[in-house]
């Protein structure tokens, strides 16, 4: 599972910037579109950009859970 990263900040979504990153890298502030998840086999991924901290983390997952309906997982 995948949610695109963009760095147009007037898109809806979750802001995040480097300091958020538990490891990698993002060069400029990115929005994470949360109602847009993919799936995709890690075979067509070219690189990976990083891994956010638990509370950014936690976040998304609330957002998600909150646009799916899915009551208080997160």
């Amino acid at each position: 599972m995948f949610l695109p990263l963009t760095t147009s900040l007037d898109i809806n979504g979750i802001s995040i910037t480097e300091d958020e990153l538990e490891t990698g890298a993002i060069h400029k502030p990115s929005v994470v579109v949360v109602p847009k998840i993919g799936i995709v086999h890690k075979s067509f991924l070219i690189k990976e950009i990083g891994l956010v901290k638990e509370e950014v983390f936690r976040k998304v997952m609330k957002e998600i859970c909150s646009s799916f309906d899915c009551g208080k997982l997160y």
